[in-house]
């Protein structure tokens, strides 16, 4: 995980988030992937649009069987993204292969999510935060995110990594370390500090606690 870290601190330091995949798949010796689709809509009723639930249907997304093309998930991310997860970006061991395989746990589950790690080294979160943000707010966003990824069973098994960019200025090292413990460092850059947090697997990163608790 270490050399990935230092993959990402290099990257940011050259290019920032905007450019960071491209970065870092020239650079690495890992592959990596944007928006990688990691659960879809598995019931047609759950679908508010008639329209959208007929070309679903109508493209094979809503079979139970649950393989899906690669054509079939960028149809949903074009033209349906609220049906459609994607975790922000993976670091990859090999190329992921089509068509992907998709299962809800129950038949009537909203969503069916990915089964098939054997490709992923480590997923990569980040999110982007102005000047009104304070810890709290910061801590509010880190959880939401890893409760989502939490229930896609099979992430709980790979590397977590999560990265805040925030205003000089702006201390969030409470919430990084309560989460991360030890596996944290930063880079600044211009105005902004890119926190970035990491465990070798995302079940271990305990929730129980808060740093600023709910009132």
């Amino acid at each position: 995980m270490r050399k990935i870290i230092c993959n990402i601190e290099e990257g940011l330091k050259a290019v920032g988030f905007e450019g960071l995949r491209e970065y870092l798949s020239q650079k690495s010796d890992y592959l990596w992937e944007r928006n990688y689709p990691i659960a879809v809509l598995h019931r047609k009723e759950r679908i508010k649009e008639g329209a959208i639930a007929a070309l679903l249907e109508e493209k094979g997304i809503l079979d139970d069987t649950g393989l899906l093309t690669q054509e079939q998930l960028d149809f949903v991310a074009l033209n349906s993204p609220f049906y459609l997860q994607q975790a922000t970006m993976v670091c990859l061991k090999s190329p992921t292969t089509y068509p992907r395989y998709f299962a809800s746990k129950f038949p009537k589950d909203y969503w069916k999510k990915m089964q098939d790690i054997s490709a992923v080294k480590s997923v990569i979160e980040w999110e982007s935060f102005d000047a009104s943000a304070d810890k709290c707010s910061v801590e509010f966003a880190l959880r939401e995110v890893m409760r989502k990824r939490k229930e896609v069973n099979v992430l709980k098994k790979v590397g977590y990594i999560w990265i805040a960019a925030v205003p000089k200025g702006i201390m969030i090292d409470a919430v990084m370390t309560h989460y991360f413990g030890e596996n944290v460092t930063r880079v600044e850059r211009a105005d902004r500090v890119y926190h970035i947090g990491w465990n070798d697997t995302l079940k271990d990163i305990n929730m129980r606690y808060f740093v600023c608790p709910p009132s």
